[in-house]
Order: C-alpha cells, then structure tokens, then sequence
C-alpha cells in the first residue's frame, strides 16, 4: 500500500485470495456424484459442485495483477517485450514440460477411454498452440481431451488475453483504458444472450475468451482505479454494498437453478457477471483489509498464502495427479460409509489429492520452475 492508501507492489491478502481460488477448483474437481441416494450427500455435492467458481475468480485477480504490472511498467518506461519475456518464464515452462511428459507418456497407459490417447495424438497442436479452448468449443465436448487437459481452456483464455490487452495498455490512456474495461463488463453479458439466442453453445460460452472478458475487464478496472487517489477512495466505499447485492444475487440464483452448474444458461448469461462484481468486491476488501482483522488474519495465513504460491502448478498438474490416484485405487469407495454415507470417503479422497496436488507443486516449482524464474534477472523492471 501506498501512503495515500492505493494498493500497490505485492500484496500479501492477495496470495491468500488466489490460494481460496485454487481450494475451490480442487475440491470441485476430486468430488465425484454420489450413489448413495442420501440427501445429506446430494447437498454436499451440490456445495461441492460450485467449486468451478475458483477459476472466475482467477479471472478477476489476473485482470487485476496483469494490468497492474503493465501500468507500472508503462509508468517507469519498461519495454514491453520485458512483460513478455518474464510472463513466458513463468508460465510455459511448467506447461510445456507437462504437455511434452503427457504426449510422450500416455500412449504407454492405458486409458479408460480408448479414443484419449488418439485424439491426443491427433489434436496436441491445439495444446502446444493454447488453443484447447477453441477445440472444446468446436466439438462442444467436455471429455473431447483426455482428463488431465480438460482444464486447459482457462490457460489458453489467459494466454489469449496476454495477446491482445498489454498492447491496449500501452497505447491507452488510463481514461479509455477504464472505459475499455466498463465496455467490455456491459458486453459480455450482452454477448452471452445472443449466443444463447442464437446457436446455444454452453461450452463455446464457458471457454472462449470474448464470453469471459467481463472477470477480467473487472480486474483490470480495479488495477485502473488502484492508481488513482480519488478512484480507490470510491471503490472502497462501494466494494461492501457491491459485495451484499452480488452475493444476494448470486444466491437467488443457487435458489433458482441449483446446484448452479457452469453450462446452466442464466449462470452463463447473469451469473458470470454477478460472479465478476462479487469477486471484484472481494478482491478490493482484501487488498484494504487491515492488519489484525479476522479477514487479513485469514488471507495472509500461512495455508492459504502456501496454496496461492504454488496455485499455477496445482492447477497445471491436480488433474493428473487425482486421475493417477484413482487409478490406484483412491476413491471414496475406499473408506466404508458412515451411515451410509460417502461423504468420509470424498472427505478423504479431497484431502489425500489436495495435498499430493501440493507436493507435485512444490517439488516442480523447486526443481523445474525456480531455474527458469532466475532468468527473470535479465529482463528486469525499471
């Protein structure tokens, strides 16, 4: 924080926000459907089951963080090729050994889908490209790729708006650039319902970046209005009504079209949008929260600010690593119902997958990550 009070440089609540984004996509993704036909387990899952919202608010802090960056480094007169540069050591080199591991080890497993490994094999340019996105539109198919690389559609929504937003940064003044941002969070939803109305395509609508930019276009304004005295001073007074009225929003609609599935068409054409204000309120609370309170207490704890450090690589490597375990036996078969109840068993299964998705983290952050990070000292900022 500045001392007029404008966030800005690292900012510890933050680490803690994106560690909540990561826990949420995980515990999602290691919740499987019950079958125990028990309410109390249907309601878990339904819980459960919104974990998916972690990746919109990934959205807003990246809109947030990147932006940011680029303001400053516009500001002290830093090439932008160095905002390239750096944002490749960070992101690809994980990536791309992932994706070159799974190329070269799959065809020797042996999946429980038999056309994965083909389908791989024939449509890895798409991966390689960060296009998956674009696949899954086209084939309207949520298991078109094999499981591990299912969620590879947001990392190709961020790699795309790596493309386009740095050059609108630099060439716009910070008054457009936040007229930019209200234009593209009145858009999106407007782009939805035509989509809807036109040629429904609930994955096209889910995983291509012009349906998302509103997450996004939410962070990048905050970053805006973060560099402003007057600007902030607003958006901290407006962050808890904006945070009541979405999450009031946002549960009429868990309410109305439970358990708020990410393909429902109200989710997709209001609720990404409610998602984006909620998640944009928050993340101003965070970033303001003072030291000592129950909330900087939380964000700045150590559990959340360790999964925050490691998220990347969780996010890259949790879905192979729970589909390893699986295949070895971890399901929540595996622990005998309580009551005839799954939920010990997922419980277990969350937490045993939760942790390995930790450690495969930590130890490719150390190993494989770290001495590509150290060539950040070449392209340093101003």
């Amino acid at each position: 924080m500045t001392e007029t009070g404008e966030p800005t440089g690292h900012i510890a609540a933050l680490d803690g926000l994106r560690g909540l984004a990561i826990v949420l996509v995980v515990v999602h993704h290691f919740t499987s459907r019950p079958t125990t036909g028990l309410a109390i387990d249907d309601a878990f899952y339904r819980v459960t089951e919104m974990g998916w919202v972690g990746v919109n608010l990934f959205f807003v802090l990246s809109g947030f963080l990147i932006t940011g960056i680029l303001l400053d480094g516009k500001a002290a007169g830093n090439p932008l090729r160095h905002f390239y540069a750096r944002r490749a050591l960070r992101i690809l080199p994980l990536y791309y050994g992932a994706l070159a591991l799974a190329v070269l080890v799959q065809p020797h497993l042996q999946p429980t889908d038999a056309q994965a490994v083909p389908r791989l094999v024939t449509h890895q340019g798409w991966l390689w490209a960060h296009a998956s996105n674009l696949l899954m539109a086209r084939s309207q198919m949520w298991g078109f790729l094999p499981g591990w690389a299912v969620h590879a559609w947001s990392l190709a929504i961020e790699e795309q708006f790596y493309v386009v937003w740095p050059v609108l940064v630099l060439m716009l003044s910070s008054a457009r650039l936040r007229l930019v941002c209200v234009t593209f969070l009145v858009a999106a939803p407007l782009v939805r319902l035509a989509a809807w109305s036109i040629d429904p395509n609930p994955i096209a609508t889910y995983v291509l970046l012009p349906y998302r930019a509103d997450g996004l276009a939410m962070g990048a304004c905050l970053a805006v209005a973060a560099r402003d005295r007057l600007q902030w001073r607003v958006v901290k007074q407006l962050a808890p009504h904006v945070r009541w009225w979405a999450g009031g929003a946002l549960l009429l609609l868990v309410v109305a079209r439970p358990p708020l599935y990410e393909t429902d068409w109200l989710m997709q054409v209001v609720g990404f949008s409610v998602l984006a204000a909620l998640f944009g309120a928050c993340l101003v609370e965070a970033a303001d929260a003072t030291p000592g309170t129950l909330v900087h207490r939380i964000l700045t704890g150590r559990s959340l600010r360790a999964f925050g450090r490691y998220s990347y690589g969780m996010y890259i490597l949790h879905l192979a690593v729970g589909l390893a375990l699986a295949k070895h036996g971890l399901t929540a078969g595996l622990i005998p119902r309580v009551l005839g109840s799954d939920i010990p068993g997922t419980l277990v299964v969350i937490a045993v997958c939760t942790a390995a998705s930790f450690a495969a983290a930590w130890l490719t952050w150390h190993c494989w990550e770290r001495p590509f990070l150290s060539l950040k000292r070449y392209v340093p900022y101003a």
